[in-house]
């Protein structure tokens, strides 16, 4: 069970999930409201955004932890990089799964894409990160 129970059901069980939309390009809320689909990737996107335990705002279960792959081999980060995404996602009890995973990496980066399935339906995401010795991105 999830920690983040991150919307509410309107009368007759059918579940909602309001927020303001937030305009990505130029890192600001919107004037408008996101509401299911919409509000879904702009929750996969905040999830895989920043690392876990780096602000004391977010819970320890909000967020990914992918700064201890940096300096790893490759073939470690390809068999946890999975694992360690899922766990982030699912944090969110709206989310009920990852699928179509596919995974590339050249010498200093990798790029994980997945189709995650949620209870509104499913959102595409892609999350790039550094695997040499620089900060993630």
């Amino acid at each position: 069970m999830s920690v983040l129970k991150t919307y509410r059901n309107l009368d007759g069980g059918r579940p909602t999930t309001r927020t303001y939309h937030l305009d990505l390009e130029n890192k600001r809320l919107g004037r408008r409201i996101a509401d299911t689909v919409e509000a879904m990737n702009q929750a996969v996107f905040l999830i895989l955004s920043d690392e876990r335990f780096s602000y004391k705002i977010y819970s320890e279960d909000y967020l990914v932890e992918l700064e201890e792959l940096i300096g790893k081999r490759r073939g470690y980060v390809e068999a946890d990089i999975r694992r360690r995404l899922e766990e982030a996602l699912f944090q969110d009890d709206r989310i009920t799964g990852v699928r179509d995973f596919h995974f590339s990496m050249d010498r200093e980066n990798a790029v994980a894409a997945f189709t995650v399935e949620t209870i509104f339906g499913d959102v595409p995401a892609e999350r790039r990160f550094t695997i040499g010795h620089q900060q993630i991105k």
